[in-house]
């Protein structure tokens, strides 16, 4: 997706959104009904229509940002605000039913902990495999796996069915292949919270190099987390947006002395 228009100061983001909005249904069947509705409708040349069917609900409305080179943008919002919905838009892996995403190179990351892994393939497989998946070459993965074995730190368990693996042993093999595979935009999911301390740390120093060349997203409940690595916040609620915050601190505030005071019903 992308823009109709254009601004003199395109070429400074990375990643634009307007408009941003999904439905989601809380019905897996209905899903599965409405999806196959709505493509039809759209090969047939028709319109899908906005209004909510039963079991569907707004996960994302009208969200628009900006997103530029040496940024690291955090997401807050309460559970249900539509945070890991917006990552899984950007990396493609949704669709947005509304608004417009001009995204300037390449997005990835780990929007949700073993996506893409297949439990009775070994690790050795999974890292070609889950690469593969995010859109990168065969010669590129040869070229940082030895790099990738090195930042998980799992040399003795890569011909080990992940099957057997703890989630904190997923985490680290996912991270290290988004992250030795250099992404334009970096997206991290609450995943890390699962991780060591060790590990959390390595993949800090790797945000922060990652800035250098591009720019990050990611979600987290962990205040501290945010204020030492975001350069700017994100705030949802109920699917919409409040703002962007350029000052870290005020985005936190807000959304602990504002947002979650709020009632979830």
């Amino acid at each position: 997706m992308s823009f109709s228009d254009t601004d003199t100061r395109d070429s400074e983001f990375i990643l634009r959104t307007n408009g941003l909005s999904k439905k989601l249904c809380k019905n897996l069947k209905l899903s599965l009904r409405y999806g196959l509705s709505d493509i039809g409708k759209k090969l047939l040349g028709g319109k899908v229509s906005d209004e909510l069917r039963p079991k569907e609900f707004w996960a994302l409305q009208d969200v628009s940002f900006d997103l530029r080179k040496g940024e690291c943008m955090a997401i807050l919002g309460r559970n249900g605000a539509g945070k890991s919905t917006l990552l899984r838009l950007i990396a493609g892996i949704l669709q947005a039913d509304h608004g417009e995403i001009d995204l300037r190179g390449t997005a990835k990351g780990i929007v949700s902990l073993g996506v893409g892994f297949d439990p009775f393939l070994t690790a050795r497989e999974n890292v070609f495999v889950n690469a593969a998946l995010l859109g990168f070459t065969t010669r590129e993965i040869d070229r940082v796996y030895n790099d990738i074995v090195r930042f998980a730190e799992l040399s003795e368990f890569m011909d080990t069915p992940v099957r057997y693996f703890s989630s904190g042993m997923h985490v680290r093999l996912g991270y290290a292949i988004v992250a030795q595979l250099r992404p334009d935009v970096l997206l991290v999911d609450e995943v890390l919270a699962v991780g060591d301390e060790g590990f959390k740390k390595k993949c800090l120093g790797r945000i922060r190099q990652h800035t250098d060349y591009g720019a990050v997203m990611f979600v987290s409940h962990e205040m501290d987390l945010i204020r030492e690595v975001a350069t700017s916040c994100l705030l949802l609620h109920k699917g919409k947006s409040i703002g962007v915050y350029d000052d870290v601190d005020e985005g936190i505030r807000v959304f602990e002395e504002d947002i979650m005071e709020v009632s979830p019903s």
